[in-house]
């Protein structure tokens, strides 16, 4: 068997290497994704002393040019495909072929392997060039010198758009096979294409990473742009959709087979059945995760809390990072004069809690959508101690659930998904728990209340060679332990936690620190001559500010 797929496939990769038509789209797509390549790049050098939302870096835009690429590809292989089913008749050799001993899907499978390695020439001919040109430009200090980051090009090739041509090519082959006419073949392909282009520009950002080719994803040099279980998911639907497509086109092949048709007809129907359930239950499953915020804003809107302030927050948060996260925390919280029944808090649904105390003594408490309520000992006064204790991992989709605009219900251009799609982090490489995602037990917004300004005493455990930014100062505690306890109540609170690297000074009698982290650090070398300029311009804005 592998000897018949080795014959086809040479076969195949020969005869389409001989094309004119496949050199033309090769070279056209390798030089338009290039020059869209050089362009933004030596535009995002040009714009490097403006915010960088401005023009996002190359780096991390291998997504927008490989999507443009695979366009390109896709319509290449509607010329290198649509004869599949008439080429032997019009080369004269139908005969003679078809008394070669190699079943139809054989040569089917062969065929495909042999189209996508050739299409697989210009991606590996522009992935030499511009990381070429980066690698270049980096040792000879030119202004274009980004190469893509390493784990999204390796996402993209992999993930979105091997699967994409697979699928694309059988479907192909599966038209072909029916039309059997270059011409038809050809008006269907791209009348398909035309089609999915307009849907996907039109489709929401929940639904695009599920339904389209090669989903345009945010990536980072800290947080790996992988997809998740359920994007994983749908790419072997993909898959198993493609072979139900390439099983249903032997069948509708115009040569004789041995095998049986009826199995080969079961086995297309399963395939087809199966990766078309797999993508509805995916898409089904995110379309279910974007009514889970509405339900949380649905529910948080009917509570009928009371208008708390928290004074201070005092505790202990563990940070295990990529596992889990551990709470012990003391809110002190002033009440109402007419103190109600029972204090509701809004708390990351992601965390368990485990215990809670008011004034050191256990209440019976109910932690779910997001809302934790603890009953109120009889008696209590202005003011109560509430001590919670909890676990896990906070549930980052858990942030600003009431908020006017969702990025992810937006179709078509969506520049507001540029400004970010996490509200946390919480990787075994980095964490960053932001105010957003209520980590911290917080005081229910009402009509009423007013925003608390509390003040802070908060002991962070971490890794012995990592480093946390947090409210404040950091005071070392020894042992990967520190203490933030700034003098000043501060409105929100944040902590963030990595491997970090500090640069620090003092301007004035205040000190001044920068955390990178150590994957960031090269561009810092730029500045080692300019640090006395540095330091008088910040010196010049701290006395500006003190002046106001």
């Amino acid at each position: 068997m592998m000897q018949t797929f080795r014959a086809v496939f040479r076969a195949e990769v020969r005869t389409t290497r001989r094309l004119a038509r496949t050199w033309v789209f090769a070279v056209l797509a390798v030089a338009t994704t290039c020059i869209g390549y050089l362009y933004f790049t030596a535009l995002h050098a040009s714009m490097a002393n403006l915010l960088q939302s401005v023009v996002t870096s190359p780096r991390f835009l291998v997504d927008s040019f490989g999507g443009y690429l695979l366009w390109f590809l896709m319509a290449a292989a509607v010329f290198l495909c649509f004869d599949i089913g008439s080429r032997e008749q019009r080369e004269r050799i139908a005969d003679a072929f078809h008394t070669r001993p190699v079943s139809n899907i054989q040569l089917l499978v062969g065929r495909l392997a042999g189209v996508v390695a050739t299409l697989a020439v210009p991606v590996v001919g522009f992935l030499v060039i511009s990381q070429g040109v980066g690698a270049l430009g980096q040792a000879f200090d030119w202004p274009i010198r980004a190469t893509f980051e390493p784990v999204s090009l390796g996402v993209f090739l992999m993930v979105d758009a091997l699967p994409a041509l697979v699928l694309w090519v059988a479907i192909m082959f599966l038209l072909a096979a029916v039309l059997r006419s270059r011409l038809a073949v050809a008006v269907v392909a791209f009348s398909l294409f035309a089609v999915a282009l307009w849907s996907f520009s039109r489709a929401p950002h929940w639904l695009v990473e599920y339904v389209a080719f090669a989903p345009d994803r945010l990536a980072s040099d800290l947080v790996a742009a992988v997809p998740d279980a359920a994007g994983l998911v749908q790419r072997l639907a993909v898959a198993a959709v493609a072979a139900g497509a390439l099983a249903l086109a032997a069948l509708c092949l115009p040569r004789p087979d041995t095998g049986s048709r009826v199995a080969h007809l079961v086995a297309a129907a399963v395939l087809l059945a199966g990766g078309a359930t797999g993508i509805a239950a995916v898409v089904v499953q995110a379309h279910a995760d974007l009514g889970k915020r509405d339900h949380w804003r649905i529910v948080h809107e009917s509570a009928n809390g009371v208008a708390t302030d928290i004074h201070s927050v005092v505790g202990q948060v563990q940070i295990d990072p990529g596992r889990a996260l551990s709470l012990d925390v003391s809110l002190t919280v002033g009440l109402p004069d007419e103190a109600p029944p029972a204090l509701w808090l809004r708390f990351n649904p992601g965390m368990a809690t485990s215990a809670v105390l008011i004034d050191d003594e256990p209440v019976a408490f109910e932690h779910r959508d997001g809302l934790l309520r603890t009953d109120l000992p009889a008696g209590a006064e202005d003011e109560a101690t509430v001590t919670v204790r909890a676990t896990g991992v906070p549930d980052p989709e858990f942030a600003y659930v009431d908020s006017a605009v969702d990025y992810r219900r937006i179709a078509g251009a969506n520049p507001l998904r540029n400004l970010g799609t996490e509200a946390s982090l919480f990787e075994r490489g980095y964490v960053a728990l932001m105010p957003g995602v209520h980590w911290l037990p917080g005081a229910l917004a009402t009509e009423t209340s007013t925003r608390d300004f509390p003040t802070v005493d908060l002991v962070v455990q971490v890794p012995t060679d990592w480093l946390v930014a947090g409210p404040g100062r950091r005071e070392s505690l020894g042992a990967g332990r520190y203490r933030f306890a700034p003098e000043a109540p501060v409105p929100q609170i944040a902590v963030l936690a990595a491997d970090f690297e500090p640069f620090a000074t003092t301007i004035d009698g205040i000190e001044l620190e920068l955390l990178l982290s150590r994957r960031h650090t090269g561009p810092v070398g730029y500045f080692a001559e300019s640090t006395e300029g540095v330091s008088e311009a910040l010196a010049g804005i701290l006395r500006d500010a003190d002046a106001l």
